[in-house]
């Protein structure tokens, strides 16, 4: 993947503007500035060439971003009525110097349909190498009412030539969902098809183009479905400090953003391995979790987001098996039936399906100790459990207690429960939403805490870095003084990828835990 920004023009003047001028200041030189642009991204994004910009001056700013191993890509402005010649006069000496092969310009389109289709036929018939990129607009003003994502893309299919595609602008379209609602503008699949550039900024406070540590940008979202549709582009920031400079440092802006974007899509690419290993390679997991657990005195291990096999002394015990969310339910539920059947207790702990499989229960029973809170449906030979109740399997405790899952108008009942062995105590509370530690009994220091991370629901990278959720759920680890902390419940197949937890978010709470370690599907630890 190749990452850019957008720089205005001004930049590379003698008189740059004040946000302009900050940044240079910020990183002590034009050249120092575009030395880490060049170490940390593939492209810039001139920002903005009109008819009446200086041929010479769009020449030295190409020329010294080549000289810095960086590709270019313009920022472009149709005017009504423009000849083609007028239009690409700045650009002409740019092509004479083949300093680069050809370029991206994206534009605006015009207010009246009619004119920007036979606009931008004139652009085309030119014969230049440019890839011209129509960007979807906000819906506020009349020249850019009525050009949301679908009309773009439209004007683009009925235009139909090789050098015509889309430019997504993630906070135009955002913009739109939030005055509009979630109807008015929705991204149609033939856009992001068609997508040859993209804006990348956040929405905040009603406006658009902020960094991306502030306000929202459907970031992971927007650049899951580009990449599903064979993207191949650049992902652009599109900041403007004009905006922001006066109230938060620019370099600091370019920095995180930087760093957002590029976790964003380690994130995106670690979810869909962990997506596909879980959906399509459930069996050998499955086996490898199984061999660690009959060869090991005390461990645990993962076959799910959230669900345990664990070893203590002679006795097996499985802790929320399902075969609820795998495409192939039956086969899976088989192969689980076929492992589960020789185990010596299985524990459900709330109706969730990602953890309550009443189908797997049903054939278990009659083989199996079974237990599930008394709170569930009943299920023919199955143990009901209540808060406070113990229960034994060989030489390990288990006691329960209501857990907080969520509270209020969206509360799921639940069960947690501390496991008493050998002289250790292991608290797993399951799946906490609301995180107070007074919900739970005082037990006292435990040697290990599993705690499944939850940073809030449609939440993307670039918030949950300073989430009140992430001080929430490591005080609430904290309180419960552990000497290890294990972090479950990642990658989650079941969720929407702007609501899945991945190794950077693990990242993002490690520094504040007791000897943290996270554990994904098929992961195994000893006891």
């Amino acid at each position: 993947m190749r990452y850019g920004s957008t720089l205005p023009l001004d930049l590379f003047t003698a008189a740059p503007s004040s946000s302009s001028a900050e940044l240079i200041r910020d990183f002590g030189s034009l050249d120092n500035l575009l030395t880490w642009l060049g170490d940390n991204l593939d492209a810039i994004e001139i920002n903005k060439i009109t008819a009446n910009t200086d041929p010479n001056l769009l020449l030295y700013a190409v020329s010294i971003c080549r000289e810095h191993g960086l590709e270019v890509t313009i920022h472009g402005a149709m005017s009504p009525g423009q000849s083609a010649d007028d239009f690409f006069s700045p650009y002409l000496p740019l092509f004479q110097a083949h300093i680069q092969e050809s370029y991206t310009v994206t534009l605006h389109p015009l207010a009246d349909a009619n004119l920007n289709t036979a606009q931008l036929k004139s652009l085309l018939n030119a014969g230049h190498p440019v890839m011209f990129a129509l960007e979807n607009q906000r819906n506020r003003s009349d020249e850019t009412r009525d050009w949301g994502c679908a009309p773009v893309s439209a004007a683009v299919a009925s235009i139909d030539h090789p050098q015509l595609g889309t430019c997504l602008d993630f906070g135009h379209q955002l913009s739109n969902f939030h005055n509009f609602g979630p109807d008015f503008d929705p991204i149609p699949e033939e856009f992001f098809t068609q997508a040859v550039q993209t804006h990348i900024h956040s929405y905040y406070n009603g406006t658009t183009h902020f960094p991306l540590h502030m306000g929202e940008t459907r970031l992971e979202e927007n650049i899951a479905a580009l990449l599903s549709a064979g993207y191949t582009g650049i992902l652009n920031l599109e900041l403007h400090a004009a905006r922001y400079h006066t109230s938060i440092d620019v370099r600091e802006a370019l920095v995180r953003s930087v760093g957002i974007l590029k976790d964003a899509v380690a994130q995106i690419e670690y979810k869909k391995r962990a997506f596909e290993s879980f959906r399509y390679h459930f069996p050998e997991t499955l086996s490898s979790v199984v061999s660690f657990i009959n060869s090991t005195e005390s461990g645990l291990g993962l076959i799910g987001p959230a669900s345990y096999l664990l070893r203590l002394g002679d006795k097996k015990i499985a802790i929320d098996p399902s075969a609820c969310d795998l495409p192939d339910k039956k086969a899976v539920r088989d192969l689980l039936f076929d492992t589960l059947r020789e185990f010596d207790a299985v524990i459900c702990t709330h109706f969730h399906s990602d953890h309550f499989d009443k189908s797997l229960l049903t054939r278990l029973a009659p083989h199996v100790p079974c237990y599930i809170p008394s709170f569930l449906t009943d299920i023919p030979e199955v143990h009901k459990l209540s808060s406070g109740e113990k229960i034994s399997v060989g030489d390990a405790a288990l006691t329960f207690f209501d857990s907080p899952h969520s509270r209020g108008e969206s509360r799921v009942d639940e069960l947690g429960f501390l496991l008493e062995y050998a002289g250790k105590k292991a608290l797993f509370p399951i799946d906490v939403r609301t995180y107070d530690s007074a919900h739970i009994p005082q037990f006292g220091p435990v040697d290990t805490l599993v705690a499944h991370l939850w940073l809030g629901r449609k939440l993307g990278l670039d918030q949950v870095s300073e989430n009140e959720y992430i001080r929430d759920f490591t005080a609430f680890a904290a309180a419960f003084a552990p000497k290890r902390t294990i972090i479950a419940h990642l990658c989650d197949p079941r969720r929407d990828i702007s609501d899945m937890w991945s190794p950077l978010h693990v990242k993002r709470v490690e520094p504040y835990l007791s000897n943290p370690h996270p554990i994904f599907f098929g992961d195994t630890i000893t006891l």
